[in-house]
């Protein structure tokens, strides 16, 4: 059995020891539909060897979090936040979040935007948030262990990335009962169901506009949206049902044998 976790784009060499090594699967474990059909249709696995098992949530984790205070991430006091979480690299498609956000900060004068994480791409995102138009706005706090209570403080995750799997950020904002904005790319949509409130084309930067400031400004649309991802969480994304899942895998496979 292997796992497949990411639609990866770069590097084809992963997809190549994939096949190579494809006679010693018996079956390669996707986290998501966008993945299987990724590995299938560019990395060439066989369909009949692709099983999706998708992650899970600890929601209690997240659900009963204590919000982090602006202090503790030595943030300006009295601010809210617009939050994205993850790896500082390409894939998250972070200097175009940076660089679009001139669209809505002015349009949301009580919001700033929290970056959360490291990576390659550090020193330039740090670089790009001292624009004129941006500074002071623009919060990166490096990697933080305190994730579910930076997502209690939030009243919303972004997530702009140019391909995934089946984010795990998205899952624990969900499980916070946070709001999400995200490009429409592997594994997202899987997660947040079809709703249009929350998922945005891929670089088109009015729709995430629009989206974005109808999520901080209308609360009574955050407030469902948020609750509604928690029940979806709860719901179709809990432990006891990936280890079903799993279990079901292990036996079917020693049964075969």
């Amino acid at each position: 059995m292997a796992g497949i976790r990411v639609a990866e784009p770069r590097g084809r060499w992963r997809l190549r020891i994939d096949r190579w090594t494809d006679r010693l699967v018996d079956r390669h474990v996707c986290v998501s539909q966008a993945v299987a059909d990724f590995s299938h249709d560019v990395g060439g696995l066989p369909r009949e060897k692709l099983l999706v098992i998708p992650n899970s949530i600890d929601m209690a984790r997240y659900a009963n979090a204590r919000p982090i205070a602006a202090s503790e991430l030595r943030l300006p006091p009295g601010r809210r936040w617009v939050t994205f979480i993850g790896r500082l690299d390409t894939q998250k498609n972070l200097e175009w979040l940076i660089a679009q956000s001139q669209r809505w900060l002015p349009r949301a004068p009580q919001h700033d935007m929290l970056i959360v994480g490291d990576g390659p791409l550090r020193n330039d995102l740090e670089r790009l948030a001292r624009h004129p138009h941006l500074a002071g706005r623009i919060h990166l706090v490096g990697w933080r262990p305190e994730i579910p209570a930076i997502l209690a403080a939030s009243d919303a995750l972004v997530l702009p990335s140019l391909w995934e799997g089946m984010p795990n950020v998205v899952l624990e904002a969900m499980a916070s009962g946070r709001p999400v904005l995200a490009t429409d790319v592997e594994g997202v949509r899987e997660l947040l169901g079809d709703d249009a409130t929350q998922l945005a084309a891929l670089g088109d930067a009015t729709e995430w506009t629009n989206k974005l400031l109808a999520l901080l400004t209308d609360r009574p649309l955050a407030a469902q949206t948020g609750a509604r991802n928690r029940l979806r969480a709860e719901r179709q994304f809990s432990p006891a049902a990936m280890v079903a899942a799993y279990s079901e895998l292990y036996l079917k496979l020693l049964s075969d044998r």
